[in-house]
This record gives C-alpha cells, structure tokens and sequence, in this order.
C-alpha cells in the first residue's frame, strides 16, 4: 500500500469527524459530518461553514448570504459540495477551463470570495478581477451577464469603468 506523509492512501482520504474538528481554528457551537470529508460548523454567531477536508469552502449567514470559497480547489467533489448548499438554480461549473457561477441562465466568471444573497444574486465580488473580461471584446463565450450582479455592483463598476477606461 502507498504511504503518503506516514499515512496509507485510505487514512489520507477519509477522514473521521474528530480529525476535522481538531483542524477547526476557530470557537464553535456545534460540527457534524455531512459527507466524507465535508463537516459542518456553526460558528456563536448563527453562520453555517462548510468545510471540506481542511478547507472552508462556503459560510452561510443568518441572513441567508453565502460567501463561496473554494481555496484554489475546483474538483468535481468539491463543486458538488457548494452545488448542494447555492440556492436553487444556482451552481459552481466549469466550461472550457473557467470556473462560472451560474444563475438561471445567467453566469459570471467565478471570483473566490464572492458572496450571494439567499436568491443567487451575486451582492459582493472583487470588481477589479471581472475588468479584464468585461474589456475583453475577443471572447466568444460572454463571460459575464451584468444582470447576475446585485444593483449596486452594477453601479459600482460602471463608475470603475468610466474612470479607468473613458
């Protein structure tokens, strides 16, 4: 059998709930593994995290906004994972080697640390990484539909475009 760092392949597959739950670095009220691998933790304030192997990859509020994390990890296992908790019609995919988050038809290039309102509507991303995309005129595949952006992002970056690139 292989041994990786000490361990064989099973061990540094699976891993049981109190191992996760040692990795936790943070305060917490209650954990349960919900799949192998994937445990998840509430934090005192009321938010959801999931964690998948050592990795945060979703926080879900109180009020129902999830900020998506996947930690440069964008396997099948772990989009499937953040699939099963974004609202509905909502997901993480791929598609000519790009990671989108996609929304009733409408979809944007994936940002790590984007955050969705409880209806999917994109309500917080790092703009400066969408520029480049929106300039783009080249591409084939619209990378970005505007209307998946909350009101305010949307007049946030018009207001970065108009004052880098007019």
């Amino acid at each position: 059998m292989p041994i990786w760092y000490g361990m064989s392949w099973y061990e540094s597959v699976r891993l049981t709930k109190r191992e996760m739950v040692a990795g936790l670095q943070e305060e917490y009220v209650s954990a349960e593994k919900v799949m192998n691998n994937t445990l998840e933790w509430k934090r005192p304030d009321g938010t959801l995290v999931v964690r998948h192997h050592s990795s945060d990859i979703l926080e879900i509020g109180p009020d129902g906004s999830i900020i998506i994390t996947l930690d440069g990890y964008s396997t099948v296992t772990t989009k499937q994972r953040v699939n099963r908790y974004l609202p509905y019609g909502c997901s993480i995919f791929i598609e000519h080697g790009d990671l989108f988050y996609h929304k009733s038809g409408l979809r944007c290039v994936f940002v790590e640390g984007m955050k969705v309102d409880r209806t999917g509507v994109i309500v917080g991303i790092d703009l400066g990484e969408l520029i480049p995309y929106l300039i783009n005129r080249r591409l084939k595949i619209p990378r970005v539909n505007l209307e998946i952006l909350s009101d305010e992002l949307q007049v946030e970056l018009d207001r970065m475009l108009e004052e880098d690139y007019a």
